[in-house]
């Protein structure tokens, strides 16, 4: 059935509604396209004929438009298929290759038409051209995909939380502190990562972020294995180009073996110091104890003056 002889069989108003709605098909790049269950036989407007790259065929069966599907979708295709049979609606994306070669993605949708159990399917459907769309979708992709890479190896733990205090990103590190995959951790409000307590913990910094404020603090949590790490954690504002902030992107640094260097040097100065007040104690006691016996002497000798002033020779004053 092809739609635009249809259009003559209907009523004025109804033929002028319909070559309206093709005319914004076609001008919108989407094409229409029936398949007849009873002739196997699929009538394609222009636009379906060009996204097909069948201009001149005429016989357009199930099979020539097979030839057109790439050959890694044709699986996925009869799937739709069988499926549609089912329940009654078509819907799949899959590329189409052309006869020079060039290959276009093709999204394709229709509904299923049964007169009565065992008639043959009347399937009317349209199809539009995805491949700036998927082609876009790809280079984000590959963009994303570099993306994590650079935050995975920062050698520290990059996310990026909205408004909403909802993830949207999280690198591999800090996956690893969550136990989860990247899947699991998107969309979640941080609340179902912490307990409450910390959550309130964090907020007012989160606040300020979102206020357009860089906030820089250090912080400590158990890291996989249960031992405590220590991190210097930034949280930079998202702008966008108007100056609007959508979101905070935080970067914590792990500081443990910076801490543990010098938590280790504040052990020895402290154990440095001590010894110090130690050493000065003994050299005061020390020292005390050896000017005692010399004071001793010294008023023994005064009293071998005092007592032998009388009879002292110049050989005992020599010596005293």
């Amino acid at each position: 059935m092809n739609p635009r002889i249809s259009v003559q069989k209907t009523k004025a108003g109804d033929a002028g509604s319909i070559t309206d709605l093709q005319l914004l098909l076609e001008t919108t790049g989407v094409g229409m396209w029936t398949y007849d269950g009873a002739t196997r036989t699929f009538t394609l407007d222009a636009t379906c004929r060009r996204l097909f790259d069948l201009a001149d065929e005429k016989d357009l069966d199930m099979e020539v438009i097979r030839q057109r599907i790439h050959p890694d979708d044709l699986e996925s295709y009869r799937e739709a298929v069988t499926k549609a049979l089912k329940d009654g609606l078509y819907s799949v994306d899959y590329r189409v290759v052309h006869r020079d070669g060039s290959v276009r993605f093709i999204s394709g949708r229709g509904r299923v038409s049964l007169d009565g159990p065992g008639s043959a399917p009347l399937v009317r459907g349209v199809c539009i051209d995805v491949t700036d769309r998927r082609q876009l979708e790809e280079r984000l992709r590959s963009t994303e995909e570099r993306l994590q890479y650079v935050a995975d190896e920062i050698p520290g733990l990059l996310s990026y939380i909205d408004r909403d205090y909802r993830v949207q990103f999280m690198s591999s590190h800090y996956r690893r502190i969550f136990g989860r995959s990247q899947a699991e951790l998107i969309g979640r409000h941080i609340l179902e990562l912490v307990d409450e307590e910390e959550f309130l913990h964090r907020k007012p910094r989160y606040d300020r972020a979102l206020a357009g404020e860089i906030v820089k603090h250090e912080s400590s949590r158990p890291g996989p294995d249960g031992k405590e790490r220590y991190y210097t954690i930034t949280h930079v504002p998202h702008r966008d180009h108007t100056g609007q902030v959508h979101g905070v992107l935080t970067l914590a640094i792990d500081i443990t073996d910076r801490r543990l260097v010098e938590q280790d040097l504040e052990r020895k100065t402290a154990e440095l110091a001590r010894s110090n007040r130690d050493l000065e104690q003994f050299a005061y006691v020390a020292s005390h104890d050896l000017k005692a016996p010399l004071r001793a002497i010294e008023v023994l000798v005064q009293w071998l003056r005092e007592d032998l002033k009388d009879v002292r020779t110049g050989e005992v004053q020599e010596n005293l």
